[in-house]
């Protein structure tokens, strides 16, 4: 299926999930959601992972991040350095992200120190 989504962008050709569970899913096939359609059009925005965006009322997502960098900031178990970062913009694939800061923490015992949650409180 192609869809135009955005003017300006090229029409997103979709690639359909197949929706054929195992004879032994334990549980009852949707009757709601009949599909699922991907277009892997996606935004690159720097070389890190472990986002947990939360939506603030300014309008933008805050999250951490580790594993990477952004922005030229390295986080991650070699850096022992977690990230908060905040995405600004409208267009999901024409977003600006901006550091906010990093938290610097030995990991030892542990294999690593990864963010698991993000909320954002009066805002």
């Amino acid at each position: 299926m192609e869809v135009t989504f955005m003017p300006g962008y090229a029409p997103l050709v979709f690639h359909e999930w197949a929706n054929t569970p195992p004879d032994d899913c334990p549980f009852k096939q949707s009757t709601t959601l009949e599909g699922i359609q991907m277009s892997y059009r996606t935004g690159v925005y720097g070389k890190a992972d472990t986002w947990y965006s939360s939506w603030s009322s300014d309008d933008n997502l805050y999250s951490m991040w580790t594993d990477g960098s952004v922005n030229g900031t390295p986080g991650g178990f070699r850096h022992n350095t977690t990230g908060f970062a905040v995405a600004m913009g409208d267009d999901p694939l024409n977003l600006t992200i901006a550091n906010i800061g990093t938290f610097e923490s030995f990991p030892s015992p542990y294999e690593g120190r990864y963010p698991s949650a993000n909320l954002v409180y009066n805002g």
